[in-house]
């Protein structure tokens, strides 16, 4: 993800410590890390698409359609 420009990338001011990601969007369902991310001040690549390595809370919250397995 990138702010609202398109190309810099999210900055948040809030304490460094770990935090749960969600992610809602007008078009798709609202879906969230199963486990937290330590979020220190360094760019971090939270991916959400991996259908290897489903990130998301829920049982069947992700689906491997349309996605790339490799």
């Amino acid at each position: 993800m990138v702010s609202v420009d398109g190309v810099s990338t999210l900055e948040f001011d809030q304490p460094i410590t770990n935090y749960s990601v969600s992610i809602n969007h007008r078009n798709h369902l609202g879906v969230i890390t199963n486990n937290t991310f330590s979020l220190n001040g360094t760019p971090s690549v939270i991916n959400f698409t991996d259908a290897n390595n489903q990130i998301t809370y829920g049982i069947n919250a992700q689906t491997a359609f349309g996605m790339l397995v490799f």
